[in-house]
């Protein structure tokens, strides 16, 4: 069934591509531009680093700094509190990626590391700050609002997991598995680059549509094109709720970059229930607070 599925995706790409090759070149020019421009930029030096820390085994004297909070509010151990630091420092997909190379290594347990990945990846302080703050919503929400918007689900999320999830310590090598951090580092890359450019592309096409309704779900699919697709409607209380509840959810985009860094499905299944979470713990606060 899923061989149909996907052969049929691919026959109606082609009958797309072979309809509006423009539109499809015009939208692949600006996955790319997006990813040159503002991914690859943002995620480069974060990637890079975490890869360095981690094939020398610095992620435990980093964390160590840390490690008595996070044990505190969510039980992790020194190896979950990098994967927490990373997740709410780095954005997506920083943290599952170094979730699922700490797991591979022995140095997550299956339940701390499915513990993990239902709150650790968040989009980064500076998309937040700059792309959501600024550019989207222009200023109408000072920095401690949207922090407490996007990152208070994710605390709250956590700290509530931390009741259902009952983990031991994982069993380390000496160290993590050695990766080379400059090949790891490209791959990573390109991998998120072409999610980015792919459903950016798909985005696009459904904003080409005449359906206003069917276009609204721009911003589930890609959030960094579709939350500027969803900027350029009046800011009316709904607009304001929905780039909020969007930018938590993260998209299908960096879901689907997440998933090709955990290839386990409980890892996966986390991840969704996490953001469904964190989308139900947001849309109350703004009912009552906002």
């Amino acid at each position: 069934m899923k061989k149909y599925c996907l052969t049929g995706l691919s026959i109606l790409t082609i009958l797309l591509l072979l309809s509006k090759p423009a539109a499809f070149t015009d939208s692949m020019i600006s996955g790319m531009k997006l990813c040159f421009y503002h991914v690859i930029p943002a995620l480069f030096p974060m990637i890079l680093l975490s890869n360095y820390m981690i094939r020398e085994n610095l992620c435990l004297t980093l964390s160590k700094l840390l490690h008595p909070l996070f044990h505190f509010l969510f039980g992790v151990t020194e190896y979950g509190s990098f994967a927490v630091l990373t997740g709410f420092l780095c954005g997506f997909p920083v943290a599952s990626k170094n979730i699922g190379h700490l797991y591979q290594s022995g140095c997550l347990s299956t339940e701390e590391a499915s513990f993990l990945t239902s709150f650790c990846n968040n989009c980064s302080f500076s998309f937040a700050i700059n792309y959501l703050g600024y550019f989207c919503l222009g200023n109408i929400l000072d920095p401690m609002q949207i922090f407490c918007c996007i990152y208070l689900p994710p605390v709250v999320c956590g700290i509530i997991n931390h009741f259902f999830y009952h983990f031991s310590p994982g069993i380390p090598t000496e160290s993590p598995e050695k990766v080379n951090v400059i090949n790891d580092t490209f791959h990573a890359l390109v991998k998120i680059s072409f999610f980015v450019i792919c459903f950016t592309m798909i985005t696009r096409w459904i904003e080409s549509l005449p359906l206003p309704l069917v276009s609204k779900i721009c911003p589930l699919l890609e959030i960094t094109s579709g939350l500027s697709f969803l900027s350029s409607f009046p800011k009316t209380k709904a607009t304001v709720w929905s780039l909020l509840l969007c930018t938590v959810f993260g998209g299908a985009s960096s879901m689907a970059q997440c998933f090709s860094f955990l290839k386990e499905p409980i890892l996966k299944k986390s991840y969704i229930l996490g953001k469904l979470e964190q989308v139900g713990i947001l849309l109350l606060l703004l009912i009552l607070f906002y």
